[in-house]
């Protein structure tokens, strides 16, 4: 008997550990702003516009069935850095830059 399956697109676990799941989701998702880069890296389009781009697509792709998830906190940091990482690609900022996540959020709002 296996002990992980994967049903309609997640992939669940007899003891319900959801770290593989998420590290899946954060692949896929990854796969996805990958996909929107021509969207993301254009000047004409507005930030607030891409991050409207982002949220309706990239994070629900991500949060696809979230909802059964029990977060680990190295669970809620990895989201939490994929989240950071998609915003400063957005706003053209690199890590070695030296932004704090606050200041970030401060200009996604």
């Amino acid at each position: 008997m296996s002990t992980k399956f994967e049903y309609l697109g997640s992939l669940l676990t007899w003891d319900n550990n959801c770290t593989e799941e998420i590290k899946r989701r954060i692949s896929k998702a990854t796969r996805v702003l990958a996909s929107l880069k021509h969207i993301i890296s254009s000047g004409k389009i507005k930030v607030e516009s891409k991050i409207k781009i982002l949220t309706t697509t990239v994070f629900s792709f991500l949060l696809y069935a979230s909802e059964t998830w029990k977060l680990e906190e190295s669970d809620k940091k990895k989201l939490l850095a994929f989240e950071m990482r998609c915003y400063r690609q957005i706003l053209k900022i690199k890590w070695t830059d030296k932004v704090s996540n606050e200041a970030i959020r401060k200009i996604i709002s």
